[in-house]
């Protein structure tokens, strides 16, 4: 821990969603109550070791794999909607550190081959991204912040590959197949390499020509129909990109 992030401790100290005690949002004792995901394939949902595709699921511009850590309740689900009402970038941070914590310790290898896409030299690391208007009202983009640590962690840069170019409805509120069509069409590749400027809000990241773009671990918070993170997917790969890995905190239990 850096003296930053000491000073932050003593003067905003943190406390946990699930028993109040301080120290962290999520004590020790209370993780052991929190739920981890399977390994689900991003297409069918069935269950899948890696997290990969499964082969009869996989299609031109669809993703290669997906790697969810908790399923979407109790405490964990309590931390990210915290985290995305009261703008608490630590909530989110401490849940990155955590999930990866997971990955690269779990003792069944289930994560070897996520493990094995995000140390190629070719992989770079981006997220969902959210319209200027709401990002701006919001103040952060949880994705940003979430795929931001996540590149820090693992030594990789973290890149805006995907602009969104129109409004949509909340996905939260439609069905399957209304929130496929709802998001159809609203995104659409960076052309240019941008850097962010000085005293650009937190969190920062560089913008990317999508066309200089081989491998991208794609994240967002939770991963519920996959209806987004499929539609950014095949805007990244009908643009050059070859293989993509959706990244999330949770998904829903089936």
């Amino acid at each position: 821990m850096n003296l930053k992030d000491i000073i932050l401790d003593i003067l905003f100290p943190r406390f946990c969603l699930g028993c109040g005690k301080e120290g962290g949002y999520i004590c020790p004792s209370c993780s052991l109550y929190v739920s981890e995901a399977l390994l689900i394939c991003p297409v069918c949902f069935k269950e899948s070791f890696s997290g990969e595709t499964h082969p009869s699921c996989r299609e031109k511009y669809g993703l290669d794999g997906l790697v969810s850590i908790w399923q979407y309740d109790g405490i964990i689900k309590e931390a990210i909607k915290n985290a995305e009402a009261g703008g608490a970038y630590d909530i989110l941070r401490e849940l990155t550190q955590k999930s990866f914590k997971i990955i690269a310790t779990d003792p069944s290898r289930r994560f070897d081959d996520f493990l094995s896409f995000l140390s190629s030299g070719e992989t770079l690391v981006s997220f969902v991204p959210m319209r200027k208007i709401k990002e701006s009202k919001r103040g952060f983009n949880q994705s940003e912040v979430i795929a931001k640590e996540l590149a820090k962690i693992i030594g990789r840069s973290c890149v805006s590959s995907l602009q969104k170019i129109k409004h949509t409805e909340d996905q939260a509120s439609l069905k399957k197949e209304a929130r496929l069509q709802n998001v159809k069409n609203c995104f659409s590749p960076i052309k240019n390499e941008i850097k962010n400027e000085p005293g650009s809000h937190e969190p920062g990241s560089s913008k990317k020509d999508i066309k200089n773009l081989k491998n991208v671990v794609l994240v967002d918070d939770v991963f519920t129909t996959g209806a987004t993170m499929r539609e950014c997917c095949r805007v990244l790969k009908q643009n050059g990109v070859q293989k993509v890995w959706a990244f999330s905190l949770a998904h829903p239990s089936n």
